[in-house]
């Protein structure tokens, strides 16, 4: 196990992971969600005839079903990383108190690494 100034670059490590890394990976889930078509009714549409079946939208109703089922996948892995960002965050910071050397490499870390947000 670590101490002192070692504990403190491994402290940085997990706080830039926490702080900077794991809300970017988040971020592509969000767009990943903001891209997806809130209605494929429109380009559904059918006139008649030709894989309509009963319904002039054909598969529209069941292809929206598995948006909305992948939009919230998406949401709550964007969410789950920020938790667990944060909770990375937390626990280098804490972790960093049981250590003064470490706490002191921690906080010039800190500075040096800055915050990508």
């Amino acid at each position: 196990m670590s101490t002192g100034h070692e504990l403190g670059v491994d402290l940085a490590e997990l706080w830039d992971a926490g702080q900077n890394h794991l809300p970017i990976v988040a971020g592509e889930f969000t767009q990943a969600v903001n891209a997806l078509p809130t209605s494929i009714t429109g380009i559904m549409y059918r006139s008649g005839g030709v894989g309509a079946g009963d319904h002039s939208y054909g598969s529209a109703s069941a292809w929206g079903e598995l948006a909305a089922t992948l939009a919230g996948h998406l949401s709550t892995t964007a969410d789950n990383l920020m938790d667990t960002g944060a909770a990375l965050v937390y626990a280098a910071n804490n972790y960093a108190g049981t250590d003064a050397e470490a706490r002191a490499e921690l906080e010039r870390r800190k500075l040096e690494i800055g915050t990508v947000r």
